[in-house]
This record gives C-alpha cells, sequence and structure tokens, in this order.
C-alpha cells in the first residue's frame, strides 16, 4: 500500500511538473481565431454597409433619372396634344363657318365645339396637375423621406389615370359625337 501511495504522490509530482502551458497555448490559439474571425464579420458587414449604400445612391440616382425623362416625355406629349387639339378645334371652326355660310343649321356643331372646348380645357389643368405632382416627388431626398416619397410618386399615378381618362373622353367626344354631327351635315 505504501508503495502505491508513493507511486501515488510521484505521479502527480510528474503531473504538476508538467506545465498547462500547451494546453493555455492551445487556448489562446483557439481566442485568436475566434478574435480573428469576429474580425472579420465586422468588417464583412462594413462591406456590405458600404456595398448596401453605394448601390442605394446608384438606384437613387436612377429613379432620379427616370422621374426626369418621364417629365421631359409628359411635357413633350402635352405640347403635342395641345397641337392636335388645337387643330381640330380649327378644322370644326372651319367647318362651322362653311355650312353656316351654305344656311345650314350648325348649332348643335357650336355646341359640341363648347364641349370640347370644356374638355381640353380640364384635360390642359389636369395634365399640369400629374406633372407637378410627378414634379413633387423630386424634392424628396432619396432613401430618407420614410414613405412620403412612394405617397407623392402614388398621387402623381392617380394624377396620370385622370390625365388618360381625359384624354380617352376626349377621343370618344369626337369619334361618336362630333363626326356624327358632320356626317349629319354633310347630308
Amino acid at each position: 500500500m505504501k508503495t502505491k501511495t508513493l507511486l501515488l504522490l510521484a505521479l502527480l509530482v510528474a503531473l504538476s511538473a508538467i506545465s498547462p502551458r500547451p494546453a493555455q497555448a492551445k487556448y489562446s490559439e483557439k481566442m485568436e481565431a475566434v478574435k480573428e474571425r469576429v474580425q472579420e464579420r465586422k468588417e464583412n458587414r462594413e462591406e456590405k454597409k458600404e456595398d448596401n449604400e453605394e448601390k442605394r445612391t446608384e438606384k437613387c440616382d436612377e429613379i432620379t433619372k427616370k422621374i426626369e425623362d418621364k417629365v421631359t416625355n409628359f411635357d413633350n406629349t402635352h405640347k403635342m396634344h395641345e397641337r392636335q387639339y388645337a387643330l381640330m378645334k380649327e378644322k370644326i371652326g372651319k367647318v362651322i363657318l362653311e355650312k353656316s355660310a351654305a344656311g345650314k343649321d350648325v348649332s348643335k356643331l357650336r355646341t359640341d365645339l363648347d364641349t370640347l372646348n370644356g374638355k381640353i380645357e380640364k384635360f390642359n389643368t389636369d395634365k399640369k396637375a400629374f406633372i407637378d405632382a410627378l414634379k413633387n416627388t423630386q424634392q424628396f431626398a432619396c432613401g430618407q423621406s420614410e414613405g412620403a416619397f412612394k405617397d407623392a410618386l402614388k398621387a402623381a399615378q392617380d394624377k396620370h389615370k385622370i390625365v388618360l381618362a381625359d384624354e380617352k373622353d376626349i377621343r370618344n367626344f369626337y369619334q361618336n359625337t362630333i363626326r356624327a354631327d358632320l356626317k349629319l351635315l354633310k347630308d
């Protein structure tokens, strides 16, 4: 029994003589590896933030350019519609003068022309309101407006639908009413 105790004591002394330094070294290495991974993740997050900011800036520039292009496009189409409607009114006016000089009753065509003028005025007013609403979207800081940009864009889209309905109303009025009255005068 004494030998077992001595042997155990010798074993304990031998184990205590062996330094726990290798275990500490392994632990230190593991901790360094963990610190490096944490640092890499931080750097990756910062890179992603920078990339996201660049993407956001590019997207904002793209949206701004699209809106400017749409405003220019709608201004041009508005001018084209104004010319078409002016020509339409001029032609109807000429027919009224010719047919009234020929002694025909043009009162219905005059009423149609007045109605057409009212529809064209409504179209012009709605078109200007739409273009103003579209330009209004440009005042918001892209990415920082907290939904105000989307609301303004939605309002502009709603006004655009009204303008399209006005165009359709004028076209239908001309095709269905004015043309029928012109045909009656020819007969």
